[in-house]
């Protein structure tokens, strides 16, 4: 019940059983999934940020998630959007976690994740993969900040000048996949206007900073976005799985400013 016949998620499958067998059979059983999701990026978020720029940029950034007037609404029916999120969020922690096969734990995980819950989840994995790369070759070799913004922007348009289609390119590293339809889905600007901030920051000021904790989230926003802004639009589904990154990553950039 509530579970398509065409998504083959079969992790969340099992979740849904078992939701259904101490809950109850019934739609509001569902709810369970985004309701907590929904809580789980609360307290991630602000658990990152307590630590690294103290208790009241935690708290402002929980409430910003939790007011945010986009991922809200996701949250409040059943559906894998804020649990996508949420996993979206963990992957990119772990992956600047500072042990060394942080990335490719996070790499697995995402495999595993995308294929058992949402294809959503699929955003993150080039952030990790890139990580990992950056982790086994020489510290004076590894390429930072810009570079790998420029470096992704460059192949995106190599590829776009070999014939790739954008929109078909964009969808493929969000994992988005059929659900989307050109015109049919609404921009994120419109929907949602002080998103531009978290765009700006993280696109022109993100990749300048150097916590490397915080650099998988950084190349997850850019990966997830990038693609999108070169094929000409910023739709609202897929990429409202982003938005608790956007969200402590746009706080924490202001938050270094003073």
């Amino acid at each position: 019940a509530g579970v398509p016949a065409s998504v083959d998620a079969p992790i969340f499958t099992v979740m849904v059983g078992w939701s259904m067998d101490f809950f109850g059979d019934g739609f509001d059983s569902l709810k369970v999934f985004s309701v907590i999701s929904l809580v789980g990026c609360l307290l991630l978020v602000a658990f990152a940020l307590v630590r690294r720029r103290g208790e009241a940029v935690g708290i402002l950034a929980a409430l910003v998630v939790a007011l945010q007037p986009t991922l809200l609404p996701w949250a409040s029916v059943p559906n894998t959007v804020p649990l996508a999120a949420l996993s979206v969020l963990a992957l990119a922690l772990l992956a600047g976690a500072r042990w060394k096969p942080a990335p490719w734990v996070a790499l697995f995980l995402c495999g595993l994740l995308q294929w058992g819950i949402s294809p959503l989840i699929v955003v993150v994995a080039p952030a990790c993969w890139i990580e990992g790369v950056r982790r086994s070759i020489p510290r004076h070799l590894r390429p930072e900040g810009w570079v790998l913004t420029l470096l992704a922007a460059a192949i995106l348009l190599s590829l776009r000048q070999l014939g790739a289609d954008p929109i078909s390119l964009a969808t493929g590293l969000t994992g988005c996949t059929d659900l989307y339809r050109s015109g049919a889905v609404p921009s994120i600007f419109g929907s949602d206007p002080g998103w531009l901030l978290a765009v700006l920051a993280v696109l022109i000021a993100g990749p300048r900073g150097r916590d490397a904790q915080f650099r998988p989230m950084r190349m997850t926003l850019v990966a997830g976005l990038l693609p999108w802004l070169l094929s000409g639009t910023l739709p609202v589904f897929p990429l409202v799985v982003l938005i608790p990154i956007g969200i402590l990553l746009t706080i924490d950039l202001l938050a270094s400013r003073g």
